[in-house]
């Protein structure tokens, strides 16, 4: 927003534009952000236990509500049942 109250000449259908604009930029960063976590949380699951079947699939999107060090720290000390235990509601 800073920048858009330093740019004289900016009709308001620019401003708004940027502001959408802005508003997509940064949607797309948290998705790619989230996607990269999935990501890491599934390898990390994948080096735990070996591969990745039903049960342990629904334990990603809570894995995913955790903080990194959190869902780290809990895959690696849990063994699968306890984590399942824990993490599927």
């Amino acid at each position: 927003m800073a920048y858009l109250e330093t740019q004289d000449g900016l009709t308001e259908d620019d401003k708004e534009l940027l502001i959408n604009l802005s508003e997509i930029v940064e949607q797309r960063q948290q998705n790619i952000r989230l996607e990269e976590q999935r990501g890491f949380v599934e390898n990390l699951l994948r080096l735990r236990f070996g591969n990745i079947d039903e049960s342990l699939s629904l334990v990603i999107e809570p894995l995913l509500k955790l903080t990194p060090e959190e869902s780290s720290r809990l895959i690696w000390q849990s063994y699968r049942e306890t984590l399942l235990m824990k993490l599927s509601y």
